[in-house]
């Protein structure tokens, strides 16, 4: 139930990002090139715990991104979810290999001691 309101949460928060209009907009701003959005890209990057870190995940998607903070967010929210969803899946396996040799190490051990391996 908490995951499924949280995915209500995330998905009514990215809609609401997503329609909030661009206050910065001008029409006499001149046209988003590759390298001012990356460098918008770097500049915003600069201002968190591990830009490098932020650079590397959110460069690739400089077109999308171009010069807009909504989309940045959005983009670094994407990014990091999908992140996290693979860190989890990644545990998730790791726990059920422990499992699965702790099972067989339990198995051996009652073999090595003479023990009924079905018990």
């Amino acid at each position: 139930m908490k995951m499924q309101s949280l995915s209500f949460f995330i998905t009514f928060l990215l809609l609401l990002l997503h329609n909030l209009p661009i206050l910065s907009a001008d029409s006499a701003d001149p046209p988003v090139t590759e390298s001012n959005a990356t460098e918008f890209i770097r500049t915003s990057c600069s201002q968190t715990r591990n830009p490098d870190v932020c650079c590397a995940m959110l460069i690739g998607y400089a077109n999308a991104i171009q010069n807009d903070p909504t989309q940045l967010a959005l983009t670094a929210i994407s990014v990091s979810l999908s992140h996290v969803q693979d860190v989890a899946s990644y545990i998730s396996n790791l726990s059920l290999r422990a499992n699965e040799t702790s099972n067989n190490d339990h198995l051996e051990m009652r073999q090595l001691r003479g023990g009924d391996p079905s018990s």
